[in-house]
């Protein structure tokens, strides 16, 4: 799959198979190495976890301030 439609979560593909990350802790160390544009798309990830939505809605307040 290309880069830019990969899953912001990506964690590697494995036989064959593309994973991403799922739980929580994982998510949130992605989180801190986000830019804007990962941070947008990561919104858009269906069952986002609410402490990870808020920690990327943190994230890009923090990135806004420079």
């Amino acid at each position: 799959m290309p880069a830019k439609k990969r899953s912001p979560f990506y964690a590697g593909t494995y036989d064959g198979h593309e994973c991403e990350d799922m739980d929580v802790q994982s998510r949130l160390d992605r989180v801190a190495r986000f830019n804007v544009a990962t941070c947008r798309r990561a919104l858009r990830v269906y069952g986002l976890q609410k402490t990870v939505r808020t920690a990327i809605e943190r994230r890009l307040r923090k990135l806004a301030k420079g």
